[in-house]
């Protein structure tokens, strides 16, 4: 007994010193950096399942949720699960014993040597890659792209579309929005000017209401017109003429010869207001 204990005493020291090494590696253990996401997809690549948990991949059953769903079927014929309410599983499993069965989908012991022969392998040992299967699903059920085994971009591609052509048109609908994104700003911006021009042009129109004279205002500015004219034009009562103008042409001619570039004294507007002035003095 004495010998027994020693050697049971040796094993648990040997297995103990194990775990401490290990343990002591793996904190030590100095980590390269690399590239963990390209490492995980193509380390995917390669991944085998077993056909009930690849059928439970098709069903959207994440891998955590393996051996609880296992649990809970029964097995009316070996691989095939039956679940009470995943209906789905049975017929999965079905479809995918039958492909192989067809040789229409490489299989494997235990996840070696996948590929299509006459070797019997037994069903609960039957293992297929993941590879494999979504090339067998993309074209036996090409409208199947569960998202537990096909990426977003596998998933939003069509069969007929290569990968070229998608990230082609993706890149083209970027560009297009884009477009018109810079489109709808200018448009916002088009927008506001006229906005800010309509306001101004409203600012005008009250402006000029504002600084317009009035009627009786301006029948007083025609009366001294036309009284100046008329002035300038007559006698003194000792019959000598009150200016060197003979006619209201020659106050015309004289205003404008003197002021060429005045606002509002052009030839043609001071006719028509010495016309209105005149009109104007006969009313009174």
């Amino acid at each position: 007994m004495d010998i027994v204990k020693d050697i049971l005493d040796k094993e648990y020291n040997l297995d103990k010193t194990k775990q401490e090494l290990t343990s002591y590696t793996s904190k030590n253990l100095k980590k390269i950096k690399y590239d963990e996401e390209n490492c995980d997809n193509f380390q995917q690549y390669f991944t085998y399942y077993y056909v009930e948990q690849m059928a439970m991949l098709w069903c959207g059953i994440e891998p955590t949720d393996f051996n609880e769903v296992i649990s809970e079927c029964e097995y009316a014929k070996r691989a095939i699960p039956k679940h009470p309410y995943i209906g789905c599983l049975e017929h999965r499993a079905r479809a995918i014993m039958d492909a192989i069965e067809a040789k229409q989908l490489a299989v494997g012991r235990d996840g070696k040597i996948h590929s299509i022969s006459d070797e019997h392998i037994a069903p609960e040992k039957r293992t297929i890659l993941l590879k494999d299967f979504k090339e067998w699903l993309m074209c036996t059920f090409p409208s199947e792209k569960p998202k537990l085994i096909f990426d977003d971009m596998e998933r939003n591609t069509h069969t007929s579309i290569t990968t070229e052509a998608y990230l082609t048109l993706i890149a083209d609908r970027d560009h297009l929005k884009t477009r018109i994104s810079n489109a709808e700003n200018i448009y916002r911006e088009q927008i506001a000017k006229i906005n800010k021009l309509k306001e101004e042009n409203v600012k005008l129109k009250n402006l000029s209401t504002t600084n317009s004279i009035g009627d009786r205002l301006e029948n007083t500015y025609l009366n001294i017109i036309g009284g100046l004219v008329n002035l300038m034009l007559s006698e003194t009562p000792n019959g000598r003429k009150i200016s060197v103008y003979n006619s209201q042409s020659d106050i015309i001619n004289a205003l404008v010869a003197h002021y060429p570039n005045k606002k509002g004294l052009s030839q043609r507007n001071l006719e028509g207001k010495f016309s209105q002035a005149n009109l104007n003095l006969q009313k009174e």
